[in-house]
């Protein structure tokens, strides 16, 4: 796969998708199912055109596998500003 260049604003974007979801993943009702049912949904509006792996890139910030994340998180990466 290769890398999508994002500017420092679609990073944030990027990564405040990403606080969200970890964050809806920490609630007890949270449903992975659900969750995964709806990204689908997006997913699955692509536009013809559109590139795909820039398309997916919020939608997998969302639904996709941040267990990586979480581990870097509850190893108290981030925890200091830089």
């Amino acid at each position: 796969m290769s890398k999508i260049p994002l500017s420092s604003f679609e990073a944030g974007v990027m990564s405040a998708l990403g606080a969200i979801s970890l964050y809806l993943r920490s609630r007890p009702d949270y449903d992975q199912a659900e969750l995964t049912k709806y990204v689908d949904f997006f997913k699955n509006t692509r536009q013809p055109d559109a590139e795909s792996s820039a398309f997916n890139l919020p939608l997998d910030a969302v639904g996709g596998d941040l267990s990586n994340v979480q581990e870097a998180i509850k190893a108290g990466a981030g925890s200091k500003p830089m």
